[in-house]
């Protein structure tokens, strides 16, 4: 579940809430990709709040715009 009002997503393993759960899941000895198929989730849904996506996209488009070897390195994979 996601609480829009405080900007946190709930863990349903313990039932507490965070802005991202990849440190919590760690904790509880599970991985990102594990959690999802578990508690019913899609494996393609975010496990961090909206503003947490998004601050961690918009450092991932100025790497790109500021470091040739980010690029270098997606051209490489593409």
């Amino acid at each position: 579940p996601y609480d829009a009002v405080a900007d946190l997503v709930q863990c349903h393993l313990c039932g507490r809430w965070y802005r991202a759960l990849g440190p919590q899941l760690r904790r509880h000895g599970w991985t990102a990709d594990e959690y999802p198929l578990a508690v019913g989730l899609s494996p393609r849904r975010a496990l961090a709040t909206p503003s947490v996506t998004e601050r961690h996209a918009a450092i991932a488009r100025t790497l790109l715009d500021r470091d040739p070897r980010v690029r270098a390195g997606l051209e490489m994979i593409a």
